[in-house]
């Protein structure tokens, strides 16, 4: 594994991540502009001040190698922080001192097959996983409350979810297009599932609701009229992954 991040024994507080970019690839030069060449990239930044983003550039750490980002705070804010393009990341290990990944952090990283996240992260952003189209599992810890719109959009080869029981919201088209899935659970604690959310999730066919009563659908997000799901349909698992992929896919979905 190549570690992209690490603190130095004089001083724990300041980060450093020095690397090239991969030969034969298109790396970024700062001061050139984009170059086919190995490009080196040092970058410093200040934990007193906290990480807000991961620059663009760390999208050439490492070719076909895991990346794990170690000592870091809520890095993952920069859209398109890991956007693949010519690099060929397939195991991303986001350690415990992560507590949110945002905004089309891992978009389009089509060799990515696996991502453990950390137990400290609490949210996952809108498009994080876009495209990810090799991914094949993940399993998303007790500490994540929300799974963001488009957030595992068109991800077909993923075949197994696990979902928190501490989930609450799963945004719009989260797993619009996730067409190698067959079954999943929505735990009791998720209260709304965005419209599309399971869209063209053609193998969908065993949805299991922890938790059948007080469902109501609506085109509107404010849900100024809406229909009301009995407990008896939402109980028979078939049912209700026919109801989430084809049926009222087009809906927003809300417990009370």
């Amino acid at each position: 594994a190549k570690e992209v991040w690490y603190n130095t024994p004089e001083d724990p507080t300041i980060i450093y991540a020095t690397f090239m970019t991969p030969n034969n690839t298109l790396g970024y030069d700062p001061n050139h502009g984009h170059s086919s060449e190995p490009v080196k990239y040092s970058i410093v930044m200040d934990l007193n001040n906290g990480i807000e983003s991961v620059q663009y550039e760390l999208t050439a750490s490492t070719s076909n190698e895991i990346v794990i980002i170690s000592h870091c705070v809520t890095i993952m804010n920069e859209e398109y922080g890991f956007y693949s393009g010519s690099y060929n990341y397939t195991n991303i290990v986001i350690p415990n001192s992560v507590t949110s990944i945002g905004y089309r952090i891992f978009y389009w990283c089509g060799s990515l097959t696996c991502v453990t996240i950390g137990n400290s992260v609490t949210s996952i952003g809108d498009d994080a996983f876009y495209n990810c189209s090799s991914l094949t599992s993940v399993i998303i810890p007790d500490s994540v409350t929300s799974i963001g719109n488009a957030a595992f959009y068109w991800c077909d080869s993923l075949t197994n979810v696990t979902i928190s029981s501490n989930v609450i919201s799963i945004g719009v088209n989260a797993f619009y297009e996730c067409s190698g899935l067959t079954s999943i659970t929505i735990p009791e604690s998720v209260t709304s599932i965005g419209s599309q959310a399971f869209r063209n999730c053609s193998r969908l066919t065993d949805v299991t609701f922890k938790n059948t009563t007080g469902w109501k659908v609506s085109t509107s997000s404010s849900f100024s009229s809406y229909t009301e799901l009995t407990s008896d349909n939402l109980s028979n698992t078939s049912k209700a992954a026919t109801y989430l992929k084809s049926t009222y896919y087009n809906y927003y979905w809300k417990r009370s």
